[in-house]
């Protein structure tokens, strides 16, 4: 069976030609600040928990919205006709956004450290592919399941009219939510009393005003990137029919672009090691850059199509070029290490 080379997961980046576009234009920002304040404001600290819960969570939703993407599933509510209009731009700017792969390989070469074996990296980075693509399917399930329960369909006029006023009080409700996310930053909530005492575990208590500011642009700029390159990518090897190269690319070159925060620190500890832009690039724009629900629909792409050995065989890629950064990861964790034990032994002989 025939495999087209390009990923299904990004949205195409057109050069905006009528003014109507320009609502579109706006998912673009307003979709990644949402996940990323979501993500890192909203959620809890446990670090342990939180990326393997927001990956599987966002190829969950990723299928979700997948199949209502599908032309064969046709929407007979304004709600159902709304997850259609926007399944395209909530897949590629705020999944891509919410989920990370990049994060992902960071973290297991921070478990591979601290176990001392590469095995639990790698295993991390197994299990979480292989519940990401189990994730996806139940996502699929459950939009299949809510376009069956309805089959009236509204006239066009009418259906569209309605959905055109959901989609601007989406839009409001977004800039909302953001907007009232930062103020609670810059108010520091978590200083309150006793009346947010309930939801404190909640609030992540290592952001501020300034970082999330940054981590916003970051965010933004890399949902964006990850979209251009990973379609670009594609556009190279669209005769090559093997895989999806343009996932593969994003997933191996925003890994290794992350690890730029502990190289430059090992070289210019006093330049690079208290830079605000330099930690949020590696993992905000690199997290948002790289695909992890990106590579979770792919593999269920090529599994429900019927080609079981391409998807194996895509995993097994992904997964490999990842067990490389992995293994340099580990050595730049090492080398950290080894300067923060200096930089203490060198204040302990000055006292």
């Amino acid at each position: 069976m025939e495999l087209s080379a390009e990923s299904e997961y990004r949205t195409n980046l057109g050069i905006l030609r009528k003014r109507k576009d320009g609502l579109s234009i706006v998912w673009w920002f307003l979709l990644p600040a949402a996940a990323v304040t979501t993500t890192d404001v909203w959620f809890t600290e446990d670090k342990n928990l939180q990326l393997i819960f927001l990956n599987i969570t966002g190829a969950m939703m990723d299928g979700f919205f997948a199949t209502w993407e599908n032309k064969t599933i046709v929407p007979h509510s304004p709600i159902t006709a709304l997850i259609k209009r926007l399944a395209d731009v909530i897949r590629a700017f705020f999944l891509s956004t919410y989920t990370s792969w990049a994060g992902m390989v960071t973290f297991a070469a921070t478990l591979s450290y601290q176990r001392g074996s590469i095995g639990w990296g790698v295993l991390y980075i197994i299990v979480s592919v292989v519940l990401g693509f189990l994730a996806h399917g139940v996502g699929s399930s459950i939009a299949k399941i809510v376009s069956k329960q309805h089959k009236e369909i509204r006239t066009k006029p009418i259906l569209e009219t309605q959905v055109q006023l959901l989609l601007y009080a989406v839009l409001v409700l977004l800039m909302i939510y953001i907007t009232i996310t930062y103020a609670l930053v810059v108010t520091d909530v978590r200083d309150f009393s006793d009346a947010f005492a309930s939801a404190r575990y909640l609030i992540s208590s290592d952001v501020d005003d300034s970082r999330l500011l940054v981590t916003i642009v970051c965010s933004i700029s890399g949902a964006y990137s990850g979209n251009f390159f990973g379609n670009l990518v594609d556009s190279w090897f669209i005769n090559w029919q093997l895989l999806p190269m343009g996932t593969l690319f994003c997933n191996t070159i925003f890994t290794l672009l992350s690890l730029l925060l502990p190289i430059l620190t090992l070289r210019q500890p006093k330049v690079w090691q208290e830079s605000l832009w330099l930690a949020q690039f590696s993992t905000s724009f690199c997290g948002a850059a790289s695909a992890f629900a990106g590579h979770a629909s792919d593999l269920r792409t090529l599994w429900e199509k019927g080609n079981h050995r391409n998807a194996i065989q895509n995993a097994i890629a992904n997964i490999g070029t990842s067990s490389i950064v992995l293994l340099i990861a580990i050595r730049l964790e090492h080398l950290v290490a080894e300067g923060v034990q200096d930089s203490v032994e060198e204040i302990s002989n000055e006292l």
